[in-house]
């Protein structure tokens, strides 16, 4: 019996991961920077991407395999997988050359502070001053603070010190060594400020995350709150960002401070013309994540307010580049759980159209049809929520508990006592269980299902209202519980029922 010949399809190994990732542009970009004698002298590597390339972008063919590549690399040449490896190995060094190309070429400041070490290491120093010249004025023209604007101004003024040194000028070092440790110490403030939210976030989901306290331990031993009086050179731009930064830093450790939150506000309005859109993005974000943090407790005076900062995040355009618009599903989520709070329909559904397809991931659909059940849920269109919510795959931590928690208000909704009170038991077991959530976020999942199956038994047997009104105490008394408000509405209408009879 004869044997079967497989062909050999190649399985996405490192290369094809990489082109995979390239838009169209820049496919096109990378076939001149190959053809380029100064980036790349061996002409098999041309040949072989303007094969690879026919297959762009799933790289999936019955035809595309190592034999056939290699043929059509070097006609009439026997297959030889040494050789082959070895043009995919440079091919693929080739592509990281040019993802490091187009990355510096992204940032001018960057490339003119390379060229300053080069002038400066040749000694020609007519062009390094005239270089200096041009990044300062740049400097002063320039309207928006970046994430990388400190340090950057850093490496100016630390390269106009290295220079003086070289150049015997060792009297005009003080003013640059004070500048350039100003800078040091300002970007270490806004990524303390950036670090210390995210860990707070993280904190609040997570378990592992609660080793992470090691800037709490940070703030302690460098003190910024003393360090603020000593930036007496800034000006009254940067002034206000280290007071934006302050406040927030302040917010990370205690939420609850309504002037400071109003100050934080005040503060990023004021700097929204001197931000760029990522670090914008970013202060908005911390101060809605204090607002969030203040909703949990139950304070409802920022619902509107959280939902007017992220509607005019979205107005702005800040989840938009390149005409693609994407939100991660972490915060469109709660989004969309805001804007149905306050009864926003129409926008939300709006909301799901329009940044629903922009997610890349295979859970796009999931997403989706998450957030048509949420929509028709709140709409109190029972029935139609679940036809969405049985077409949800519960393989991510996030959207099994956001499903859950919907399935068994809908089947209470709906009197399906025994459909609740199972999917309650399966829904504890699972948070039972799991390792990977914090102490907050189960409490709060757990506290729900213990109210919830206490709420289902009191309508099932029809209790008196003053054991309804025990109970009523008790959620109150919760700290955290997922879902308070419409625990508290559903033993309300118990009592109003038993009332009326």
């Amino acid at each position: 019996m004869a044997k079967i010949k497989i062909k050999s399809v190649i399985h996405k190994p490192n290369l094809i991961r990489l082109l995979s990732s390239f838009s169209p542009k820049e496919i096109i970009e990378f076939d001149k920077f190959i053809r380029s004698p100064f980036f790349n002298n061996q002409s098999t590597l041309i040949r072989l991407f303007a094969e690879l390339k026919k297959y762009y972008p799933a790289f999936e063919h019955s035809d595309f395999t190592k034999e056939k590549l290699f043929a059509a690399v070097n006609p009439g040449s026997d297959f030889d997988d040494t050789k082959f490896r070895k043009y995919y190995s440079n091919l693929c060094k080739l592509a990281e050359e040019y993802l490091n190309f187009i990355e510096n070429d992204s940032n001018p400041e960057r490339k003119r502070h390379n060229l300053l070490e080069q002038y400066d290491k040749r000694n020609l120093n007519e062009f390094y001053d005239r270089t200096i010249n041009e990044l300062n004025n740049n400097r002063r023209k320039k309207n928006f603070i970046s994430n990388e604007f400190f340090l950057d101004n850093h490496l100016m003024e630390e390269s106009k010190l290295i220079h003086f040194v070289r150049n015997n000028n060792l009297h005009l070092i003080p003013p640059e060594l004070k500048s350039s440790h100003n800078f040091v110490i300002l970007h270490l403030l806004m990524i303390t400020t950036v670090y210390r939210n995210i860990l707070l976030v993280n904190k609040k989901s997570f378990k592992d995350s609660e080793i992470f306290d090691y800037l709490d331990e940070f703030l302690k031993y460098f003190d910024f709150e003393s360090f603020y009086g000593k930036f007496d050179s800034l000006d009254e731009e940067l002034k206000t960002f280290v007071e934006l930064c302050r406040y927030d830093i302040l917010l990370s450790q205690d939420s609850f401070n309504k002037a400071n939150l109003e100050k934080m506000k005040m503060l990023v309005l004021k700097l929204s013309d001197s931000l760029n859109d990522n670090l914008f993005y970013t202060f908005v974000s911390h101060l809605n994540i204090y607002y969030l943090i203040n909703i949990e407790k139950g304070d409802t005076e920022y619902d509107y307010e959280l939902f007017e900062n992220y509607k005019f995040m979205i107005d702005k355009g800040i989840y938009e580049s390149d005409n693609v618009k994407f939100i991660n599903y972490s915060e469109y989520r709660t989004i969309l759980a805001i804007a149905l709070k306050i009864k926003k329909f129409d926008w939300a559904k709006d909301f799901i159209n329009e940044y629903g397809s922009g997610f890349k991931s295979a859970h796009r659909e999931d997403y989706i049809n998450y957030s048509y059940a949420f929509l028709n849920y709140e709409m109190k269109n029972y029935e139609e929520s679940l036809k969405y919510l049985s077409l949800v795959n519960l393989d991510q931590i996030l959207l099994k508990l956001d499903v859950n928690i919907l399935n068994a208000m809908i089947y209470y909704e709906l009197n399906y006592y025994d459909s609740a009170v199972s999917t309650a038991d399966s829904f504890r077991r699972f948070l039972k269980e799991n390792d990977v959530l914090s102490l907050e976020v189960k409490n709060s999942h757990l506290n729900f299902i213990n109210s919830y199956k206490a709420i289902v038994k009191h309508r099932d047997l029809n209790s008196d209202i003053f054991e309804l009104k025990k109970l009523k105490e008790e959620i109150e008394n919760f700290s955290i519980v997922r879902r308070k408000k419409w625990l508290l509405e559903k033993i309300d209408d118990l009592v109003n029922r038993i009332s009326k009879k």
